[in-house]
């Protein structure tokens, strides 16, 4: 697995997290995860990027702070049509709750309004987790 692209100064890169924990919490969610969010978080259970964009994205376990996972995240709006992966700086992001629609929106929680932003976590990788986008970057660091 290279993970040279996520090993950047102030970076947070917790360790993967299990199928079978993956599995817990897709159970205790609801929520069937796309197969490369799965992949996400067998490779880490929960990151920090802080350049060239703030992301984290959140774990299914305890990750680096309690207020950093998935379930404290989707508690804080239930109501959402949204399941919450991680945050920028302030607006969250996610997959629409049950859908077969794999996009990432970001959610502006005043307006509740949706944005999409990725077509994919690879897209999504491409436009905010590296300065240079370069051709298959989300598989490169599974491979």
């Amino acid at each position: 697995m290279d993970t040279n692209l996520l090993q950047k100064e102030g970076t947070t890169i917790v360790p993967g997290a299990t199928l079978a924990e993956i599995e817990k919490c897709e159970a205790s969610s609801g929520v069937s995860f796309p197969e490369d969010y799965k992949t996400l978080l067998r490779f880490s259970d929960g990151f920090m990027v802080k350049t060239p964009t703030f992301v984290i994205f959140f774990s299914c376990g305890e990750g680096f702070h309690e207020k950093e996972t998935l379930a404290f995240a989707n508690a804080l709006l239930p109501d959402s049509d949204m399941y919450f992966i991680g945050r920028f700086a302030g607006d969250m992001f996610g997959y629409l709750k049950g859908s077969d629609d794999h996009r990432l929106y970001s959610y502006f929680e005043e307006s509740g309004e949706k944005t999409l932003i990725a077509t994919d976590l690879e897209e999504f990788a491409q436009k905010y987790l590296v300065e240079h986008p370069k051709k298959g970057f989300w598989a490169s660091l599974f491979s």
